[in-house]
């Protein structure tokens, strides 16, 4: 090839001559390695899902559904080599035996007293809780004053009974030590048939 007639006048120099590939002309840059030039698309796309996953557990919180990740089950443990193996789970411990709720004693005799003015209203209260399988020993007046509907028991071993009796009358179950007799009925102005 000849070169074209304008080059022509120029002398030869050391940039005219071919010294080859390996000798190097002009102003060069070092030529960075690939890990360097790749650096900085690397830490971007690791912080890009960092940013993710984190809104998304920020806002969702919910567990993610990564491919090749499947959730822990809780009754298996992770072993050797990423098989899953059943989690031990330690025997149930036995609860102390309970004891039995405590029950009524029906063969309790009842006293219904009437603190009211109205006729009749022990009796009627009498034949209520027979009917409910009690035994009633007695009937009378109250004098003490109209206290609303109470079952007063004199033990605390009678607190069921007496409790069950007030269910029935629609009163209130209080302890009495005084009382001479168990299971003492008063029925007061509140109480219904």
């Amino acid at each position: 090839m000849t070169e074209p007639a304008q080059y022509e006048k120029y002398d030869t120099d050391e940039f005219d001559v071919d010294l080859g590939d390996d000798v190097r002309r002009g102003a060069h840059r070092a030529t960075l390695s690939p890990l360097v030039t790749g650096l900085p698309w690397i830490i971007g796309a690791v912080l890009s899902v960092a940013v993710v996953v984190g809104m998304y557990t920020l806002v969702g919180g919910g567990d993610l559904d990564l491919p090749g990740v499947s959730p822990q089950d809780p009754t298996t443990t992770p072993a050797a080599g990423g098989e899953t193996t059943p989690a031990t789970t330690p025997p149930p411990t036995s609860a102390p035996p309970s004891t039995p709720a405590p029950t009524p004693d029906q063969s309790v005799e009842l006293i219904v007293l009437n603190s009211t003015s109205t006729r009749g209203l022990a009796s009627r209260a009498a034949e209520q809780l027979e009917a409910e399988g009690w035994t009633v020993a007695d009937i009378d007046n109250y004098s003490a004053g109209e206290p609303p509907t109470t079952v007063f028991y004199a033990t605390e071993e009678l607190a069921v009974t007496a409790e069950a009796v007030a269910a029935i009358v629609g009163g209130t179950a209080a302890l009495d030590p005084e009382e001479t007799e168990a299971v003492t009925v008063v029925l007061g102005s509140d109480y219904s048939d």
